[in-house]
């Protein structure tokens, strides 16, 4: 393979920015070092799409962001610039609405029309008679069904809370408006990419990232249809969330994944393991509730199938019948085994090597079992996405640092050698692999998960603040409300997100922030509000307590705003030390969207915001060194300093980077759980990487290091220091000895 991206940044496309915006910061991305345009779906969307992930036409350029002249004229510019494009790509749904001219013909026509096999239907399921089901009544889908095909017998308009217990399509997790592919058809998978062909070919795509690869009916073989495609020259990697301990399939061509274990990874190194009792203590008193948390996994998970996928479920009970695999099981024990699997499934999904007996039996019943199997896995994903990611994470508050995509809220803190053998892992195996921090579709921003890490630290604090705050603030709530459980999610919430006191324009848009995200967090919960019938009164009492914690003044601030000092300084350590981590680990280091400086979002739409160019082309003018801008760290100049400085790092030593083993070094002495290091080795050069974690731990001011420093960097060997912000956090190029 010849073209690996030295680093990406990742743009969110839409409507409001759009390939001519894009125009514009080409020439600050490649002043700032970025090699690699990494963007959003760019193909035909729904109108007024803020993501893209709801495609209509997948071999059309989407008008609301440009046109393909555009993007071929954007990529010979970056191609000049030595620049290249990953493009995101979505085989798994399309968008179920009246802008999609493929499904529009299958609602015409029915099983007739040449589109009825692009898409996973039942159509012999026995509620619907032949006909698909159209779960949007009143919608503009169903007025114009009505204006153009009158009469029409192919499809049949039902409530949307009909999904629930009875569905004869595949949908994205639980989304009724976005209906999925038979993307495992030779015909389908060659027509769907046939602009994706035609742009690989051309080399505007230089690689591509696919979206929800667990919802493929067959992974191995997409992707083995993908890389012949695009050839060998292609960087792919797959949107694939591994639990921890897991690892990707080593028999798919692809060069990894887009970076949520990395992130998992590096999120843990920074939380402190010393805290987890007290922490889980905490919670167990807040809550009264002591339920393990693999329990109430598969409580959510069993939560979300019985009540929100009964259709998916008897659809599978159905095939398995028709497989011819019940073998005198009846309905209901064929119902009860596969809901069981489902909910026990421990990951997202299982591959066909995960099945001992599935590749001895060539045969037909080998078949059969085969096909079942792989339409199981469809759904484990969904279940494991919709139970933990959108339910658990979000009423499992012991400490929500690690609710996280790519993390897990069992897990807290790795030591440093477990980091050293993730890392060794990953440079042996997927050393392409992407390493993210921050994403469209991270629960929180790099620099909240970095304040939270920080937290971990302060845990006798902490409780102390949190058991005052719970007595004293009982006079804030609104008939009761909220409950202790969503209080604690607050004050978590406001210790990892709230901004700096200084920057009066996120200081006014905080309130309206929260307000937006609490009521998304609590539908999530499901427990005291949800999307289907909102407890507005509850949602609103949420908003009123943490603005009455917030006033200007206000015990609560007073008691809060030394804590929250010292987490936001050793936060911002830990943002400095993950960013050199992502970028020197093995791996490519990808930047999200305006996270040059502080990142403080929560979920989306808030980490979808519009991004400031203006003021960070500003910031490439100026040149103050790193030592002084330490000095005035709160303004985020300091992150967008020491991120340009990796970049250009990245860039002067790729071969290294990309290529170079991974050799831990040994720290010694009193604080060897305080510094990691390690060199990334390549031929006789070698690139040495000393970071300090878990600072907030020691008296850093008054410790001596010296023990834990000797010998890491030889001195016979220095050959220049990359970036120096300490003795504790330094990077430097060394020469080895032949």
């Amino acid at each position: 393979m010849s073209i690996n991206p030295v680093s990406t940044y990742r743009i969110q496309f839409n409507k409001h920015f759009t390939f001519s915006d894009l125009e514009k910061i080409i020439p600050y991305l490649h002043k700032l070092g970025v090699k690699t345009i990494y963007a959003s779906p760019v193909f035909e969307a729904s109108p007024g799409s803020t993501h893209g992930y709801d495609g209509t036409d997948p071999n059309h350029i989407n008008p609301e962001i440009g046109t393909e002249d555009q993007l071929q004229n954007i990529s010979a510019d970056l191609k000049q610039k030595n620049m290249y494009w990953l493009q995101d790509i979505v085989p798994n749904h399309l968008s179920f609405d009246e802008h999609n001219k493929w499904l529009m013909d299958v609602l015409e026509k029915g099983k007739s029309s040449q589109y009825a096999s692009y898409f996973d239907i039942i159509w012999e399921h026995p509620e619907f008679d032949d006909k698909l089901m159209v779960p949007f009544p009143g919608s503009p889908l169903e007025k114009t069904l009505k204006e153009k095909f009158p009469g029409s017998s192919h499809y049949v308009v039902t409530p949307w809370q009909d999904t629930d217990s009875k569905i004869n399509y595949r949908r994205f997790f639980l989304v009724n408006s976005l209906i999925c592919t038979n993307i495992q058809d030779d015909k389908v998978f060659n027509h769907f990419h046939d602009l994706i062909r035609k742009l690989s070919d051309a080399k505007v795509f230089d690689g591509l990232r696919v979206d929800h690869v667990d919802g493929l009916y067959d992974p191995r073989k997409y992707l083995n249809d993908l890389r012949q495609l695009t050839g060998e020259d292609s960087y792919i990697i797959v949107e694939k969330i591994l639990e921890p301990g897991e690892n990707m399939p080593e028999n798919w061509p692809v060069e990894g994944n887009s970076g949520y274990d990395f992130l998992g990874m590096v999120n843990n190194l920074f939380t402190n393991r010393e805290a987890e009792f007290e922490f889980t203590n905490l919670y167990n008193e807040i809550t009264g509730d002591r339920t393990p948390v693999e329990t109430q996994v598969q409580e959510k998970k069993a939560y979300i199938l019985h009540n929100f996928m009964r259709g998916e479920l008897d659809n599978l009970t159905r095939l398995y019948k028709e497989c011819g695999l019940a073998d005198g099981i009846g309905d209901d024990g064929i119902k009860k085994l596969i809901a069981d699997y489902l909910i026990s499934c421990p990951v997202y999904r299982f591959y066909d090597e995960d099945v001992p007996l599935m590749d001895r039996d060539k045969g037909k019943t080998g078949e059969r079992v085969k096909k079942f199997y792989n339409r199981c896995m469809q759904f484990t994903g969904p279940l494991m996405a919709k139970g933990v990611e959108d339910t658990l994470m979000y009423t499992y508050n012991r400490f929500i640092g690690h609710n996280e995509v790519g993390d897990s809220p069992e897990t807290f803190g790795y030591s440093i050698e477990k980091f050293h053998e993730l890392m060794t892992y990953r440079q042996q195996h997927w050393p392409l692999s992407m390493n993210g921090s921050s994403t469209h579709d991270t629960k929180r921003g790099e620099d909240v998960r970095a304040r939270l890490n920080a937290l971990s630290c302060f845990y006798s604090e902490w409780i102390e603040l949190v058991k005052t705050w719970m007595r004293d603030n009982t006079g804030l709530k609104t008939n009761g409300f909220p409950d202790k459980n969503d209080e604690y999610f607050i004050y978590q919430t406001l210790v990892g997100s709230h901004p700096i006191p200084d920057d009066d324009k996120e200081m006014d848009a905080y309130p309206g922030r929260l307000k937006e995200y609490f009521q998304k967090a609590l539908r999530e919960a499901k427990v005291n509000s949800n999307w289907a019938e909102p407890n507005t009164e509850y949602e609103e009492a949420c908003v009123t307590f943490t603005n009455k914690l917030l006033e200007k003044d206000s015990m609560f601030v007073k008691s809060f705003q030394p804590l929250f000092e010292k987490v936001c300084y050793y936060g911002m350590m830990n943002s400095l030390a993950q960013l050199a981590l992502k970028f020197t680990c093995p791996g490519v280091p990808d930047v999200y969207q305006g996270t040059e400086l502080w990142d403080l979002s929560l979920v989306d739409p808030d980490n979808r915001r519009a991004v400031d160019y203006d003021k960070r082309l500003q910031l490439l003018h100026r040149g103050k060194s790193i030592d002084e801008l330490m000095t005035n760290w709160k303004t985020g100049e300091v992150k967008f300093a020491v991120l340009r400085k990796l970049l250009e790092i990245r860039n002067d030593y790729a071969s290294i980077l990309l290529n170079g083993e991974y050799v831990p070094l040994k720290v010694v002495g009193k604080y060897s759980g305080h510094v990691i290091a390690f060199m990334r080795k390549h031929g006789r050069s070698g690139i040495v990487v000393i970071v300090p974690v878990r600072l907030a731990l020691i008296d850093q001011h008054s410790a001596d290091f010296s023990e834990a420093l000797h010998g890491l960097i030889p001195e016979n060997l220095v050959k220049r220091q990359l970036l120096h912000l300490s003795d504790l956090f330094q990077i430097v190029q060394v020469d080895l000895v032949a």
